[in-house]
């Protein structure tokens, strides 16, 4: 199975012409979003979303995808992303503990979060990719079934 980066870069693309007409679409008429255009901003987010973990498939899997399982890769670039990663977080959870203390405005706060949220998500992967090794396990099936 070939594992390819055209449809995450698609997506990346269609991300950006909804986030453009938003844009322009909002410049006309500023105040509050209105439904649709929340649904577009909701779609675009999917799709970077989606083109982030496509691109990030490519770049560890690479372009050719075998069945199976696989053992952890604890690399050492792997343990200081880890590293880093980890003190980023405890700087953006100490910050966001004294912006909620401190009454800074809901963009801050929220931009911290989201930092948060982004920067766990990266732990995640990181974790994963560090000491999980199997990913996959096909075995073969003996219920008569002739596919």
């Amino acid at each position: 199975m070939r594992n390819t980066a055209g449809l995450p870069i698609i997506a990346f693309v269609l991300a950006i012409v909804l986030l453009l007409l938003v844009g322009n679409n909002h410049a006309v008429s500023p105040g509050h979003f209105n439904v649709v255009e929340l649904g577009a901003i909701a779609a675009a987010t999917t799709l970077i979303i989606y083109g982030v973990m496509g691109l990030i498939s490519v770049l560890v899997e690479g372009r050719e995808l075998t069945p199976g399982s696989s053992p952890p890769h604890l690399t050492s670039s792997l343990s200081i992303a880890v590293v880093v990663i980890s003190l980023l977080l405890l700087v953006t959870g100490v910050a966001l503990a004294y912006g909620l203390a401190s009454n800074w405005g809901t963009t801050a706060i929220g931009l911290l979060a989201g930092l948060g949220c982004f920067l766990m998500a990266a732990m995640l992967v990181a974790y994963k990719e560090g000491f999980l090794g199997e990913e996959a396990r096909f075995d073969r099936r003996d219920d008569g079934v002739p596919w």
